[in-house]
Protein backbone atom coordinates (compact mmCIF):
# COMPACT_ATOMS: atom_id res chain seq x y z
CA UNK A 1 0.00 0.00 0.00
CA UNK A 2 2.90 2.37 0.70
CA UNK A 3 4.12 1.95 -2.88
CA UNK A 4 0.76 2.92 -4.34
CA UNK A 5 0.59 6.00 -2.09
CA UNK A 6 4.10 7.05 -3.12
CA UNK A 7 3.29 6.59 -6.79
CA UNK A 8 0.20 8.77 -6.46
CA UNK A 9 2.07 11.73 -4.91
CA UNK A 10 2.28 14.83 -7.09
CA UNK A 11 5.62 15.36 -8.79
CA UNK A 12 6.29 11.66 -9.18
CA UNK A 13 6.39 10.36 -12.70
CA UNK A 14 4.72 7.11 -13.47
CA UNK A 15 6.66 4.60 -15.49
CA UNK A 16 5.93 4.90 -19.19
CA UNK A 17 4.02 2.00 -20.65
CA UNK A 18 4.32 0.76 -24.23
CA UNK A 19 1.48 3.05 -25.38
CA UNK A 20 3.20 6.08 -23.85
CA UNK A 21 6.48 5.18 -25.54
CA UNK A 22 4.71 4.75 -28.89
CA UNK A 23 3.07 8.16 -28.52
CA UNK A 24 6.43 9.73 -27.59
CA UNK A 25 8.02 8.29 -30.71
CA UNK A 26 5.19 9.52 -32.92
CA UNK A 27 5.39 12.97 -31.31
CA UNK A 28 9.16 13.34 -31.89
CA UNK A 29 10.76 14.55 -35.12
CA UNK A 30 14.41 14.32 -36.15
CA UNK A 31 15.30 17.43 -38.13
CA UNK A 32 18.19 17.60 -40.61
CA UNK A 33 19.67 20.37 -42.72
CA UNK A 34 19.73 23.11 -40.10
CA UNK A 35 22.21 25.93 -40.63
CA UNK A 36 25.24 25.93 -38.32
CA UNK A 37 24.01 29.20 -36.81
CA UNK A 38 20.63 27.69 -35.85
CA UNK A 39 19.63 28.40 -32.26
CA UNK A 40 17.24 26.57 -29.99
CA UNK A 41 15.05 29.67 -29.83
CA UNK A 42 14.76 29.76 -33.64
CA UNK A 43 13.96 26.06 -33.74
CA UNK A 44 11.25 26.43 -31.10
CA UNK A 45 9.71 29.40 -32.93
CA UNK A 46 9.64 27.53 -36.22
CA UNK A 47 7.94 24.41 -34.87
CA UNK A 48 5.69 25.90 -32.18
CA UNK A 49 3.28 27.15 -34.85
CA UNK A 50 2.30 23.51 -35.44
CA UNK A 51 1.43 22.74 -31.82
CA UNK A 52 2.62 22.78 -28.22
CA UNK A 53 6.22 21.65 -27.80
CA UNK A 54 7.58 19.53 -25.01
CA UNK A 55 11.14 20.36 -26.15
CA UNK A 56 13.25 21.35 -29.15
CA UNK A 57 16.97 20.59 -29.00
CA UNK A 58 19.63 21.52 -31.52
CA UNK A 59 22.42 18.93 -31.58
CA UNK A 60 25.72 20.78 -31.06
CA UNK A 61 29.33 19.76 -31.48
CA UNK A 62 30.82 19.58 -27.98
CA UNK A 63 34.17 21.07 -28.98
CA UNK A 64 32.90 24.02 -31.07
CA UNK A 65 29.43 24.54 -29.60
CA UNK A 66 28.10 24.96 -33.14
CA UNK A 67 25.05 23.18 -34.50
CA UNK A 68 25.70 19.88 -36.22
CA UNK A 69 22.80 20.68 -38.51
CA UNK A 70 20.37 18.37 -36.74
CA UNK A 71 17.80 18.62 -33.98
CA UNK A 72 15.09 16.75 -32.11
CA UNK A 73 11.65 18.29 -31.69
CA UNK A 74 9.14 16.68 -29.34
CA UNK A 75 5.55 17.84 -29.49
CA UNK A 76 2.93 17.32 -26.81
CA UNK A 77 0.92 15.25 -29.29
CA UNK A 78 1.64 13.11 -32.32
CA UNK A 79 -1.02 15.06 -34.24
CA UNK A 80 1.10 18.22 -33.92
CA UNK A 81 4.19 16.35 -35.10
CA UNK A 82 2.28 15.05 -38.12
CA UNK A 83 1.07 18.59 -38.90
CA UNK A 84 4.67 19.86 -38.85
CA UNK A 85 5.79 16.98 -41.04
CA UNK A 86 2.98 17.60 -43.53
CA UNK A 87 3.87 21.31 -43.67
CA UNK A 88 7.53 20.48 -44.31
CA UNK A 89 6.61 18.06 -47.09
CA UNK A 90 4.24 20.57 -48.68
CA UNK A 91 6.91 23.27 -48.56
CA UNK A 92 9.56 21.06 -50.13
CA UNK A 93 7.31 19.55 -52.78
CA UNK A 94 7.89 16.05 -51.33
CA UNK A 95 5.03 13.57 -51.39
Amino acid sequence: EEESEAAAKPGRRRKAGPEDEEEALRATLFVQGLPIEASQTQLEARFAKHGALRYARVVCDPSTGLSRGTAFVRFESSASAQAALAAARAGSGAR
